[in-house]
C-alpha cells in the first residue's frame, strides 16, 4: 500500500483492546491519516459529534446495539466504516453492506481497505 493513500483523511478506531488500537493507530499515521481511537461507544459517539471522519474502523460486540448506532452515526455524517469482529456476525444485514475483517487481521490489510472505501487508492 501507498503510504500517501490516507493523507488528509481522518479516520475513528473504535476498538476496546488497547494493543489492537494502538497498532492500528499506527498503521494509519503511516498511511498519513489522522486517527482518533474510542475505548467505547459513548466515546466514539462524543467523537462523530466533534469531528468530520472520512472513515471508521468498528470493533463489532453483537451483544449491544451501541456498535449499529456507531455505524449509522458514521453513515448519517457519510463516512464509510468496515467492522473488526471476534467472530463473524450472525446476521450480514448487521454489516450494512461494510466489509468485515476478523480478528486477527493485518493492520494494513484493514488501512488498504479504508483507502479502498474513501477512493484515496
Amino acid at each position: 500500500m501507498d503510504a500517501a493513500n490516507l493523507a488528509g483523511k481522518t479516520i475513528l478506531v473504535v476498538e476496546e483492546q488497547p494493543l489492537i488500537a494502538l497498532d492500528l493507530q499506527i498503521t494509519l499515521k503511516q498511511a498519513n491519516a489522522k486517527a482518533f481511537i474510542a475505548r467505547n461507544p459513548e466515546e466514539a459517539l462524543t467523537r462523530i459529534s466533534q469531528f468530520d471522519f472520512a472513515a471508521g474502523v468498528i470493533e463489532w460486540r453483537p451483544q449491544s446495539d451501541q456498535y449499529r448506532r456507531i455505524a449509522r452515526a458514521l453513515k448519517k455524517k457519510g463516512a464509510r466504516f468496515v467492522f473488526y469482529a471476534t467472530h463473524p456476525p450472525e446476521d450480514v444485514t448487521t454489516a450494512r453492506g461494510a466489509p468485515i475483517f476478523i480478528k486477527p487481521e493485518r493492520p494494513e490489510k484493514i488501512v488498504a481497505a479504508l483507502a479502498r472505501l474513501v477512493g484515496a487508492e
